[in-house]
């Protein structure tokens, strides 16, 4: 979505919203609103409605309300007076100007309400996919395990595991888990670092399990031998498995998980193999029929298959997930004659065990200065091509400065949606709480970011502008709504606390001018607050440019342009 209508949709209504704050207050203190506008500058369009001015302005980068009597040096009469800011009492105006930042905090919390009351997507404990050779599954993770608890906290949700596993301390997790078979057993999985960033911007390490999914693939199979088992009976990639009859038991198939896990629970019986098996599946074009293809095993019959994997690489029928869907023109493997369609067999010596293995294995090659290696198949035919990865420098949502090293190809990997479950929270009493802790939440989240940002603990390139705002709002917007709504919640509150900040010309700086003038008994001189805002217009300007330095500089290396 474009960038621009994202960022209008996204401000344009907590900029109402504060400035709707201003206004209210005042009116409710009988205090005169000259103009209620939203953008600055020159005015698109503007209505008059009684005493005040409604408008939209040409840049939409925030808004303001004009109150009568907002100039000290202006003269009044009496009956003027009556109606102007600087001639009420103090906490008329205390309300005035906190009236702003107060109404972007209620309208976050009225935000989580909408979110929760409507629902939130979350997958449930159930592990879609566990990565055959990972750690995980090597410490008996299977697909289509459910965690119920790590390290005896229960987990209801992917995300809970993900969250209980990243705080663990140490180098294993115990898991509580339920297997389809209704077992419930306890596991020691080992557990592993990676890097990752906070909230704040800044760099930490959280242990992970490997090879743990919440949602497994398509039962899409690649078939590039013609001359395998399966080539022979007709079968070819891009097929759909729908069913499979082993011996006289049908089973539906709904992924290629389900697919790998009836035949490692056959093969595990160490029984002598039928003389056939019939895969049924959908073709290209043809949905809504199912076409049976009988394999003949008579050849393999007497072979002894260790895992799955073996028994699958003996019929010919292989997951999509290793199957190149694209080779990017210009990359190293178009360069070495990479061809869409190859199946990745090895790399560097290595059977990568998912598309996932197999872009780590190239990045820990390059970072080590070696060629990458890798065997395709094409056809039945094997080919090994030697390449150097591309390294791209980039930059993560930050601005931190990242290398990815790749060779150019994409995976025909097709996920399944994964088991989710609406969460919604109806009761009342709970649904306030919730609002209120997620709202408490960003607000200390907010004031903590401002105090690292000013103690030098988070790097000032952490601060964004109007440009990476209008990013992240559509970035958002093509997820979804619902992540839309909590960026804007994030926002809302972030504009609250930036408003409150004691710099003269914002809310704060205005608010700090009445606490001082409440301590002497009058307010300051002109010339000194005329001093103050002149400062405070400049620190503002400053940020500002700072802000859109930090925006473009994510879009452009300034150090190229300049050498």
């Amino acid at each position: 979505m474009s960038g621009l209508f994202a960022f209008i949709i996204f401000l344009g209504p907590l900029v109402f919203v504060h400035e709707l704050g201003h206004y209210l207050f005042a009116k409710l203190f009988n205090i005169k609103v000259e103009v209620f506008s939203i953008g600055f500058g020159p005015k698109l369009l503007k209505k008059k409605m009684g005493e005040t001015e409604y408008c939209i302005s040409a840049i939409p980068l925030g808004g303001y309300v004009k109150i009568f009597g907002e100039d000290p040096t202006m003269e009044l009469t009496d009956e003027e007076k009556k109606r102007a800011l600087n001639h009420q009492e103090k906490y008329k105006r205390f309300w005035v100007l906190f009236g702003g930042p107060l109404f972007n905090v209620l309208f976050t919390f009225f935000l989580f309400l909408f979110i929760f009351v409507i629902g939130e997507p979350q997958f449930t404990n159930r592990l879609g996919r566990v990565v055959e050779g990972s750690t995980g599954y090597e410490a008996g993770l299977r697909s289509g395990d459910r965690v119920l608890e790590v390290a005896g906290q229960k987990v209801e949700y992917f995300k809970d595991f993900i969250e209980r596993v990243s705080e663990i301390k140490g180098d294993r997790a115990l898991l509580k888990v339920e297997h389809l078979n209704g077992n419930v057993t306890s596991l020691n999985v080992p557990l592993k670092d990676i890097s990752s960033s906070n909230p704040y911007g800044e760099k930490i390490q959280i242990s992970t399990i490997e090879g743990v999914y919440p949602a497994n693939r398509k039962s899409l199979i690649a078939v590039t031998d013609p001359k395998s088992i399966a080539g022979k009976t007709g079968l070819r990639t891009g097929d759909l498995v729908k069913e499979v009859k082993w011996g006289e038991v049908t089973t539906k198939i709904f992924s290629f998980e389900d697919f790998s896990s009836l035949i490692a629970e056959k093969l595990a019986l160490k029984k002598k193999l039928p003389e056939t098996i019939e895969i049924g599946v959908e073709k290209k074009g043809e949905p809504s029929s199912v076409i049976p293809h009988t394999l003949d095993l008579s050849f393999i019959r007497g072979s002894v298959f260790q895992s799955h994997v073996e028994f699958q690489d003996a019929i010919g029928i292989h997951s999509t997930e290793l199957l190149i869907e694209e080779v990017i023109k210009g990359t190293p493997a178009a360069e070495v004659g990479v061809q869409a369609g190859d199946r990745v067999i090895m790399v560097n010596g290595v059977k990568p065990r998912s598309f996932d293995h197999l872009r780590s294995l190239v990045q820990m090659t390059a970072e080590s200065g070696n060629k990458v290696s890798i065997v395709v198949e094409r056809s039945g035919e094997r080919q090994r091509l030697e390449m150097k990865p591309e390294g791209r420098a980039s930059k993560d949502y930050l601005g931190n400065p990242v290398t990815t090293f790749a060779i150019g190809i994409r995976s025909q990997i097709k996920l399944n949606e994964g088991e989710t479950v609406l969460v919604r929270i109806l009761n009342p009493v709970r649904l306030v709480r919730e609002s209120l802790g997620q709202t408490w939440d960003l607000i200390v989240m907010t004031v903590v970011t401002f105090k690292k940002l000013l103690l030098g603990e988070v790097s000032p390139k952490n601060l964004g502008g109007p440009l990476l705002i209008g990013k992240v709002a559509s970035d958002s917007l093509d997820v979804g709504w619902l992540y839309f709504f909590k960026l804007m919640a994030m926002i809302s509150i972030n504009l609250a606390i930036l408003n409150l900040l004691p710099v003269p010309v914002l809310d704060g700086g205005h608010l700090v001018f009445l606490g001082i003038e409440a301590v002497l008994g009058r307010p300051l001189s002109l010339k000194k607050m005329e001093l103050a805002q002149q400062v405070g217009m400049t620190l503002l300007i400053v940020l500002m440019v700072f802000a859109f330095y930090n925006d473009i500089s994510r879009m452009v290396d300034f150090k190229q342009i300049f050498n």
